[in-house]
């Protein structure tokens, strides 16, 4: 039945529908929490079994943590994915501190296997924690919280560092 529907939809029917259908089809529901947590995991676990998908994936992290309002939990890959493509692009980045051409790939594959040791519940309560990150320490960068998570500021830091030091 619910395929046969058309637009313009009525939000609240088409929800009701979908719930009724779930139990009926014995499916449980997921909270939004557990279905971007198991998303990001299937995604992980494929930059770890191919390196040669982990673009793909890690482009899907980064648009996942879009998508999550830049969740703390995902936003390391939010910065390897602009590091990467920095690099790619430019041969430099400014994203994450130590990453270049060299070792990207590395970093990115550590860092997955770095959220694979996370239990579930772990990664779960760092998806639902908007405000706790784990993301990598800018040394020196800002003045105001939240400044070394900010691409932007990151970028600025790093084109003021040779000011700040004298040169």
């Amino acid at each position: 039945m619910l395929a046969g529907y058309s637009a313009p939809f009525d939000e609240r029917d088409i929800t009701s529908l979908v719930d009724r259908s779930l139990v009926e089809l014995g499916i449980p529901y997921v909270d939004k929490a557990a279905a971007v947590e198991a998303y990001a995991t299937e995604l992980v676990e494929s930059i770890l079994l191919d390196r040669a998908n982990s673009e793909a994936a890690l482009a899907e992290l980064f648009a996942l943590c879009v998508e999550t309002n830049y969740s703390g939990a995902l936003y390391n890959f939010y910065l390897l994915r602009c590091a990467r493509d920095d690099l790619r692009d430019h041969g430099m980045q400014a994203y994450w501190d130590g990453a270049d051409q060299s070792n990207i790939d590395d970093i990115i594959h550590s860092e997955a296997l770095r959220w694979l040791q996370l239990s579930k519940s772990e990664r779960l309560a760092r998806i639902l924690d908007k405000e706790k990150t784990d993301s990598q320490p800018s040394p020196g960068s800002g003045g105001w919280p939240g400044f070394e998570r900010d691409p932007l500021h990151r970028a600025i830091d790093w084109f003021l560092a040779p000011l700040r030091r004298g040169k």
